[in-house]
Parts: C-alpha cells; sequence; structure tokens
C-alpha cells in the first residue's frame, strides 16, 4: 500500500458495554473535526453478540459524507488490548494514523493542526498538547469534571525527556505512514501495559516529530476503576494490587527497550515509571504532603538522595 491519499484513520478500541456512552462521545470528537476525508476504525473486544450489535448499529448512525467507520470484531474474553491495535491498523487505510481510547476526546481542530504540520514540514509524525483531566461519570453517561491540568505539558520535544517518561499520549499525536518505515508501525504484543510508551519509544528513536504547543485533546481519567493506567488508579485511592506486578515488570521492559533502541542509554537515576510506581505504592504521602508540610520537605529531601525523585 503507498498511502498516496490524505485520508486521516483513527483507531478506537473499546471493551465493555458500559462504555458505549464514552464511545459515543470518542467517535462524535472525530466526526466533529474540520478535517476530511476521515476513517474511524473501532475495534470492538468481545464474545457477546449483543455488545457487537450495539457497537455496529451506533457507527452505523455516525457514518456521513467523506467519514468511514468500520467495526473490527476480536472475539475473545481476554485482555487484548494491544492486539486490538494491531487489527486495526491492518484495516485502515489513510495515509495520517492515529489512535483515541474510547474514554477519551480529540478537539475539532486537533487533526487539521497535526496534518498541516506534516504537510509543512519534513517530519513523519506531529503531536499536540493535551489536557488531562479528572472526571467522574455520573449516572453512566453525564461526565462531571472534578480537575484539569498540564502534566503532560513540555516546552519542546527532546528524546532524553521521552526516555524518561513518556509525556506524549497515544492520541496526541499523528504518522504520517508515507514517511515511516512500515515495520515500526506494528505494537508489540509481547506488552500487556504501557504498549504505547514501547510503540512510541521505537517510532521516535528514528523520527523527529514536529511539535504543536497548542491543546487540541483531553486524556481523561475517572474515579470509577474503569482506568487502565495502574499508576493513576492507585493515586485516586483504587487498589489494583493484583496488577502491581505486571506493572513493574513491564516498566523494567521498557528500560530494556531503551538500552536497545540506544545502547549508550544509561538510567543515572531510576526512571519516571519506576518513580511512579514507588509513589503509587504508598500515595498517603500526598496526604502528608497537604497535612504536615515539614514533614513533606524532609521526605522530599530523603526521597531526593535515594534518587526516588529527581
Amino acid at each position: 500500500m503507498t498511502f498516496n491519499n490524505r485520508t486521516a484513520s483513527i483507531i478506537i478500541r473499546t471493551t465493555q458495554e458500559k462504555r458505549i456512552p464514552l464511545l459515543k462521545n470518542a467517535i462524535a470528537s472525530v466526526i466533529a473535526n474540520d478535517y476530511r476525508p476521515l476513517e474511524i476504525i473501532v475495534v470492538a473486544q468481545s464474545e457477546q453478540n449483543i455488545f457487537i450489535e450495539k457497537i455496529n448499529s451506533i457507527c452505523e448512525n455516525f457514518r456521513e459524507n467523506q467519514v468511514d467507520i468500520y467495526v473490527v470484531v476480536n472475539p475473545t474474553s481476554q485482555d487484548e488490548r494491544t492486539k486490538n491495535l494491531n487489527l486495526g491498523i491492518k484495516k485502515s487505510t489513510g495515509r495520517y494514523l492515529g489512535f483515541l481510547d474510547d474514554d477519551d476526546i480529540i478537539y475539532p481542530n486537533h487533526l487539521s493542526l497535526l496534518t498541516n504540520a506534516l504537510h509543512n514540514h519534513d517530519n513523519s509524525w506531529s503531536y499536540s498538547d493535551t489536557a488531562l483531566l479528572i472526571c467522574q461519570l455520573i449516572n453512566s453517561e453525564k461526565i462531571e469534571v472534578i480537575s484539569r491540568g498540564m502534566p503532560f505539558k513540555k516546552e519542546h520535544f527532546s528524546l532524553q525527556s521521552l526516555f524518561k517518561d513518556n509525556f506524549i499520549p497515544i492520541h496526541s499525536y499523528l504518522l504520517d505512514r508515507k514517511k515511516i518505515d512500515q515495520k515500526l508501525l506494528e505494537f508489540d504484543e509481547s506488552f500487556s501495559v504501557m504498549e504505547d510508551y514501547a510503540f512510541l519509544l521505537k517510532i521516535a528513536s528514528q523520527y523527529h516529530p514536529q511539535y504543536i504547543p497548542i491543546v487540541s485533546c483531553e486524556y481523561r481519567f475517572f474515579t470509577d476503576a474503569s482506568n487502565s493506567n495502574y499508576y493513576v488508579n492507585q493515586l485516586l485511592g483504587i487498589n489494583y494490587s493484583h496488577k502491581a506486578r505486571i506493572w513493574q515488570e513491564t516498566s523494567l521492559k521498557i528500560e530494556k527497550l531503551k538500552h536497545q533502541l540506544i545502547p549508550e542509554y544509561l538510567p543515572q537515576d531510576q526512571s519516571a515509571n519506576l518513580r511512579k510506581f514507588f509513589l503509587s505504592r504508598f500515595a498517603i504521602i500526598y496526604k502528608i504532603k497537604h497535612k504536615f508540610p515539614q514533614v513533606w520537605q524532609f521526605l522530599l529531601k530523603i526521597a531526593s538522595k535515594l534518587r526516588i525523585i529527581s
């Protein structure tokens, strides 16, 4: 496939019927974009025919001129989040490739910003800023925003910063398949978590992005334990201890990948992912920060000497 078209393909993965209202918001946010032509690939992972039928019905209702929507079914009860992304990539036909989780959204100018950046520069991929929202889902449909912040904001891109921590959420960037080695456009299915970080490290190690310092998408975390991110659930007070080992092992696997990509890479301190794992297991220190500021400053000094924080 030569990818000579101008189509932007967005892959959305979904797995649960209770997330259908969020999925509708995600699809609507893509269609609201002022960029055309569009292609949306919804990868539905489920063995339940009723769920698949609902997804097909939703997508049919959203279909319109210059917007093609396809449903790819992964009939399994296992968590195959990484495979779902690859299934979507195989189905997609657009030159520009992007991703969106079913609980996040992009703004109406998102795709135009990213495609224009790729048109006007020689870069193979572009990304914009992302707002982080802590949300509460009311009556399964209404979203109440509790807080909004910009923790991913960096003044410019650097591979060193990306190796320290992933500050580029999966839906904040767009890839130009015409300029990227197709072998890199596949997620490593040996990763059951942090698959997006592993994927991005490989891309960024070979191709420098064009950064647009404009907020054009939202990364949403919910207080109802529906988040896939273990660290976030822990900091929100949601205990998923059975996932702790997987996240810790994957963090170490990510460190090995970094060394494979750049042999001279030497982690002089613990990676941000390992630091976040430590802090998430002891979230009570955040309470100490507010109630006992002097104790908090003392803990910071100890943590800095132990290289837990930088």
